[in-house]
């Protein structure tokens, strides 16, 4: 006669080798082919669902600040930097050349991860241009500089800026384009 712990364990081990090695799902109904020996690209959706259609690059949306501010766009670019301390901002920058923007969230809407930094996002927004005077341009540079690690000279900032960044919607971050 088995005692309770030894069929317990047998059906354990018969329920192991029933599954056997671990198979790839079948691809979604719709979903394009994956071409051999090429693993599908891993996404994460972080807040609501992408709804803007049409996506603008970077560099547009940072030139055009005035004009699309309180719109909802979408971009796409790779993201450069992630906030340590709460993962509520990402940093996107534009494929093309040297254009970045903020992408933004209330702490804990959304937390990226730092493992984020130099992968592919597709995000929507809404875009938030803000005229800065001379002590809050050199405080904003100054604050991220201590956020990054990097050194700051005050004397360095000789005139306001404009910020134009996206407040957050919603994100998918790949882990390629």
């Amino acid at each position: 006669m088995r005692t309770p712990r030894t069929a317990w364990m047998l059906g354990l081990v018969a329920l192991v080798a029933a599954c056997g090695e671990p198979t790839a799902a079948p691809p979604a109904a719709g979903a394009p082919p994956v071409a051999a020996g090429k693993e599908p690209t891993k996404e994460t959706v972080y807040g609501a669902p992408l709804a803007t259609a049409e996506t603008l690059s970077v560099a547009d949306v940072v030139k055009r600040g005035g004009e699309l501010n309180g719109k909802q766009v979408r971009v796409e670019g790779t993201i450069s930097d992630v906030c340590a301390k709460r993962g509520c901002w990402i940093k996107i920058a534009d494929e093309t050349g040297p254009a970045e923007m903020t992408f933004k969230v209330e702490d804990g809407v959304m937390v990226f991860p730092m493992d984020a930094k130099g992968k592919w996002v597709v995000a929507d927004g809404e875009v938030r241009r803000t005229e800065l005077t001379l002590e809050q341009t050199r405080r904003r540079l100054e604050a991220e500089a201590k956020e990054t690690g990097k050194p700051f000279d005050p004397a360095s900032v000789t005139e306001g800026g404009v910020s134009v960044r996206l407040n957050g919607i919603g994100a998918t971050v790949r882990d390629r384009k």
